[in-house]
């Protein structure tokens, strides 16, 4: 009895020396709390990040100060520090309809979308996006050859470039702790167009959709992570010696 409770002795002392025996702590995916954020890298590691992106759609027309919403980051656990944060702004422009040939012959002709431009700004807190970001796309035209009074369907669709702007300060972007925090761009739209033909006998109906959007990236660090496997501790090492020492008794203990 004697020989087995110190070899279990022992064998504890060397599975807490080495680590054996102890599940590893992987490196988390996961939503903040009450947001839309969807983050990675706490808990192994040195830092992380969070993100969102939040998008209006606006049909039949253009959108003016339009609220784009996003969520606050505060910090998933204790010690995490916000680091840094950026967004991208873009969007795109959709124009469908149809073009007709009211002409007694045969024509070509297209329809236009000329020039689409989306404009983010302000919000909250003020300094959100300053300067005013203007996202634009070259025009587009779609042609065709017609008969008299044939008509065809058209779909456009213009991205407008988008980029990635750094903000600071950073203080106007940290939320309550659980969410409920937001800050806010205002994004303004605008586009023109139309049907042309030579002859000029084409006519169009068209619907013009807007959608833009933002994305904001929260960058953090977090505390240090405790020290990687196979690199002991004195508290560890001594674990270990106890270990040996008592598997050493007990080989001792056999012989004699």
């Amino acid at each position: 009895m004697k020989y087995n409770l110190l070899g279990a002795v022992s064998t504890l002392a060397l599975g807490a020396a080495l680590g054996t025996g102890i599940p590893g702590v992987a490196n988390a995916s996961f939503t903040l709390a009450g947001t839309g954020l969807t983050c990675t890298g706490v808990i192994t590691e040195t830092s992380g990040s969070c993100t969102e992106t939040i998008s209006i759609t606006t049909t039949g027309g253009d959108f003016t100060n339009a609220p784009i919403n996003l969520d606050k980051w505060y910090a998933p656990q204790a010690g995490d520090t916000l680091s840094g944060v950026s967004y991208q702004a873009g969007g795109t422009t959709n124009a469908n309809g149809t073009l007709t040939n009211s002409g007694s012959t045969t024509a070509q002709g297209q329809f236009n979308l000329n020039s689409d431009r989306i404009t983010v700004s302000g919000g909250t807190p003020s300094n959100f996006i300053v300067p005013t970001i203007t996202l634009s796309s070259p025009a587009s035209s779609q042609h065709t050859t017609l008969a008299p009074t044939q008509k065809v369907a058209f779909s456009i669709s213009n991205p407008v470039a988008s980029g990635v702007v750094n903000v600071a300060p950073l203080a106007g972007y940290i939320g309550p702790t659980g969410g409920g925090g937001h800050i806010t761009a205002m994004a303004t739209s605008f586009t023109s167009g139309g049907a042309s033909s030579t002859p000029a006998a084409f006519t169009a109906t068209q619907t013009i959709n807007f959608t833009s959007f933002v994305t904001v990236t929260y960058d953090f660090t977090t505390p240090a992570p405790p020290p990687p496997p196979g690199v002991p501790e004195p508290a560890s090492l001594a674990l270990l010696g106890v270990g040996l020492a008592g598997l050493g008794a007990i080989r001792r203990r056999k012989k004699s």
